[in-house]
């Protein structure tokens, strides 16, 4: 069995850009209730390394209000990162 790397992938790039995907995604991944997201733009980064090597890095940023157990709420940022 073959599964793509979901961070590489465009069909999963699409869906974290629809905020309410995003949003649930993230709020099961960390166990928490997130009441409000916002996508912050992606970042494609290429590198040189030795040997004319690249490096590329690609980025999603999240920035989350998070509610909790006691109704604070409490602003947190969420970073999915990858380097082929």
């Amino acid at each position: 069995m073959i599964i793509a790397n979901p961070i590489y992938d465009v069909v999963f790039k699409y869906l974290m850009e629809d905020l309410d995907i995003a949003k649930g995604f993230i709020s099961r991944l960390i166990n928490e209730n997130i009441v409000e997201i916002t996508f912050q733009p992606q970042e494609i980064s290429v590198r040189k390394a030795f040997k004319d090597e690249i490096i590329r890095l690609v980025r999603m940023d999240f920035k989350a209000v998070i509610q909790l157990e006691n109704n604070e709420k409490k602003n947190d940022t969420y970073r999915i990162a990858k380097s082929q």
